[in-house]
């Protein structure tokens, strides 16, 4: 268990890699907020910190369930794409969203072969090398 002054996002992280080195198979998210609250420093940051952390996290949930994106990660700058009728804007919005379509496509390849597997009967070994997730050949 890390002390009290770890971050928010540190800890939770930190407490979803034990429940999984524990091999548990569900992890319940109101587990894991009880845990940040009781060993991070969320008590100890400015209500106003909190508050503007909190907004900017909604307010980045809103925008992408309203068709609006980002041209540059981190930037601030959020493009309502059904308005858009700039090709390169639109262009540099797919291309940021690529990053995370690749990311979700290696998590949905590696829950098609755990499946696979799984039907096969093999038995998978923690720390298993993905190669297909790295984009090495196998020969």
């Amino acid at each position: 268990m890390k002390s009290k002054e770890n971050s928010i996002y540190s800890c939770a992280a930190d407490r979803v890699r034990e429940l999984k080195e524990q091999n548990e198979l569900e992890i319940m998210k109101s587990d894991v907020v009880d845990f940040v609250n009781e060993n991070s420093n969320v008590h100890e940051i400015e209500r106003e910190k909190l508050e503007s952390i909190a907004v900017n996290s909604l307010v980045a949930i809103a925008l992408a369930q309203n068709n609006c994106y980002s041209i540059v990660c981190g930037s601030g700058r959020f493009i309502n794409i059904d308005l858009c009728n700039q090709i390169e804007t639109l262009d540099d919005i797919i291309e940021n969203l690529r990053g995370d379509e690749r990311a979700k496509m290696a998590v949905i390849r590696r829950m098609i072969r755990r499946i696979s597997d799984i039907s096969a009967g093999m038995r998978i070994v923690d720390g298993q090398i993905d190669f297909d997730e790295l984009e090495v050949g196998y020969g």
